[in-house]
């Protein structure tokens, strides 16, 4: 939705990871969505994204990550400057230091943006967008390997800090980062992520579904997302009903990944016998959206079994799809779903009560089937054009 631009010309900076890469793809689908946006509501001198590199795929063209999400009018003239933002030398905290307004998607940056604060007569203001509580993450995953976990939370912190303004992806998500963050120092707001409803040609109805029920996981390979929840909760199921489980994620583009990551030994096992009867099928992450949402919409039944996730995007779309869904009680999106909009084909599940999580999809599954059509879900989530106001509004206030 165009808006009547500011007078006032202004510098943009966003502080990313793997922006050109495929990589990150919620993080970066909330920048280009708002890339999209905000030319038509700001008056620029300058856009440019600092994106740290964590990977050695090649980049591809900001043309073709917008196309890859979709998003065809946006704002051309961003600049990009690949960085180790671990290792930032005077060069890039001068760049940095001279824009209107800086915000970071990353508690990477936390170290050079400390260094901005302290700095005096800094020119920047500083919104931190908060993906994710790293202590959390590092609780909820017991198989954790993360090597840096004092340097990242310390980076964190000085994220909470020394921003401006801090955007939660919910309330959920504000709450989990009151357990560890006492106080904040400066204005927090709630903008759950904007995003694009699925359009209407991915959608399909339950008289096309497949001759045994296709339940379809899409995500990271990451413990806290709940897969080995998924595989002990499908391989009960299993035992008694016919059913498939389609897996999309990006196991295969992980360098060091490893199944005992992600599954404790038992469930290594059943996720063999799943894979070796067919059961289970696996299909390597799509960065193309487009892609992405033909996945699942070719399913029966979405789950996400997530033991933390701010928000998660993939249920929204599930939604927006109208697929049948099953949703854990641990996502930030599970707070917008009312009583009322928990019928037969939307659960919100707890993905640690295996046999309730085995029993739901059993009960959803017999709702499908004895229904020959869907109907749209009758609660509205919230309106694209409003988030994206909402998140320059705070925008505005700081300039």
């Amino acid at each position: 939705m165009k808006q009547v631009k500011e007078e006032k010309k202004i510098s943009i900076a966003f502080l990313s990871l793997n922006y050109l890469k495929g990589h990150n793809l919620a993080i970066n689908y909330y920048v280009s969505l708002l890339l999209e946006q905000i030319n038509h509501n700001f008056n620029l001198s300058a856009i440019k994204i600092f994106s740290h590199i964590e990977s050695g795929r090649d980049d591809i063209s900001y043309k073709k990550t917008m196309e890859n999400f979709e998003i065809n009018d946006y704002y051309n003239e961003v600049q990009f400057e690949s960085v180790n933002c671990f290792d930032c030398g005077d060069e890039i905290f001068a760049k940095l230091k001279s824009f209107d307004l800086v915000i970071s998607v990353s508690y990477f940056w936390g170290s050079l943006i400390k260094r901005l604060k302290a700095t005096p007569g800094i020119r920047p203001k500083i919104i931190y967008w908060i993906s994710s509580i790293i202590q959390h993450e590092y609780i909820i995953n017991k198989n954790t390997k993360k090597t840096n976990f004092n340097q990242s939370v310390t980076a964190q912190k000085d994220m909470f800090d020394c921003a401006d303004h801090l955007i939660f992806n919910s309330r959920f998500d504000q709450k989990i980062a009151e357990l560890y963050h006492r106080n904040f120092s400066c204005p927090v707001s709630c903008i759950y992520p904007p995003s694009r409803a699925a359009n209407n040609n991915n959608q399909k109805d339950l008289n096309g579904r497949h001759k045994t029920t296709r339940f379809g996981y899409a995500g990271r390979w990451d413990y806290r997302k709940g897969l080995q929840e998924l595989i002990e909760a499908f391989y009960l199921y299993q035992q008694n009903y016919e059913g498939e489980l389609f897996v999309m994620n990006n196991f295969s583009e992980c360098r060091f990944a490893t199944l005992a990551e992600c599954l404790d030994r038992e469930n290594e096992i059943r996720y063999h016998q799943l894979i070796r009867s067919k059961k289970l099928q696996l299909f390597d992450w799509q960065s193309d959206r487009k892609t992405y949402l033909q996945f699942l919409a070719n399913c029966d039944i979405v789950i996400i079994p997530s033991l933390y996730d701010p928000f998660n995007m993939v249920a929204y779309d599930a939604i927006t799809l109208n697929r049948p869904l099953l949703l854990s009680q641990f996502c930030g999106i599970a707070e917008l779903i009312p009583n009322s909009g928990q019928k037969e084909a939307l659960r919100i599940i707890n993905p640690l009560d295996i046999t309730g999580f085995c029993q739901a999809m059993i009960d959803v599954q017999n709702h499908i089937n004895n229904r020959p059509l869907t109907t749209p879900y009758t609660f509205q989530l919230p309106q694209f054009d409003k988030l994206i106001q909402d998140t320059f509004e705070i925008y505005r206030q700081l300039l």
